[in-house]
């Protein structure tokens, strides 16, 4: 793929344009400069909503144009999330009042639902806000950009 044809696609993903009707707005948010680009898609604005990464790339000229991803989640949201894990974790095995179900007498039935629940939620939370839109928006660039991964 040559250096223009990149330029091309990259101006493809900035027309791409989300919403319905009247109210369509563009998806991203595209910077170019002379060997690198920045995009980052336009989120919902919403309390849980998906926080989109910030994609930086730098392109490498050469016979065969080489393009260098740098794809970054919001870890601070993964820390949050973890954080909360841990603190519910805690609040249920050491609460002698705490229990989920209170009809069942065992123990070990409350403290696997308790695991359950406080790991499960967080961990859903998580996955929807920031790693499924790290994936998707990884999966955006190498299609529109025709990329294909190198080992090395």
């Amino acid at each position: 793929m040559t250096l223009q044809a990149i330029y091309e696609s990259i101006d493809s993903i900035r027309s791409l344009e989300s919403g319905f009707w009247i109210f369509k707005g563009r998806a991203y948010e595209v910077q170019t400069s002379a060997n690198e680009f920045s995009l980052r898609r336009h989120g919902g604005g919403g309390r849980f909503s998906p926080i989109y990464p910030t994609v930086k790339g730098r392109i490498l000229g050469g016979e065969d144009v080489r393009v260098e991803l740098d794809i970054k989640p919001d870890y601070l949201t993964i820390a949050y999330c973890s954080i909360l894990c841990c603190f519910l974790l805690w609040a249920f095995f050491f609460s002698g009042k705490g229990r989920i179900i209170s009809t069942v007498s065992s123990d070990w039935v409350n403290k696997i639902l308790a695991l359950l629940f406080c790991t499960y939620i967080p961990s859903l939370l998580c996955y929807y806000q920031t790693i499924g839109p790290t994936q998707n928006a990884e999966r955006l660039v190498k299609s529109k950009l025709f990329l294909k991964e190198i080992k090395t």
